[in-house]
């Protein structure tokens, strides 16, 4: 992935607030929940890197809930 696809991609994160971290059992993964002043909810789950080896990608779902 480009440099650019990381830049917007983790960019979604500026300005959010991290307001509890977050486990999903069936997975077994963690990640956190964000808020943005205006109280619309983010969710970002920490996943493997493409290999498969490791923490070291980002899922970010905007606008949860």
């Amino acid at each position: 992935m480009s440099d650019e696809y990381y830049a917007k991609h983790y960019g979604k994160l500026v300005g959010k607030t991290i307001t509890k971290v977050i486990h999903d059992p069936k997975s077994a993964i963690w990640g956190f929940e964000c808020k943005t002043p205006k109280g619309k909810t983010t969710l970002v789950w920490i996943l493997c890197d493409e290999e498969g080896n490791g923490a070291g990608a980002l899922d970010i779902i905007e606008n949860h809930g």
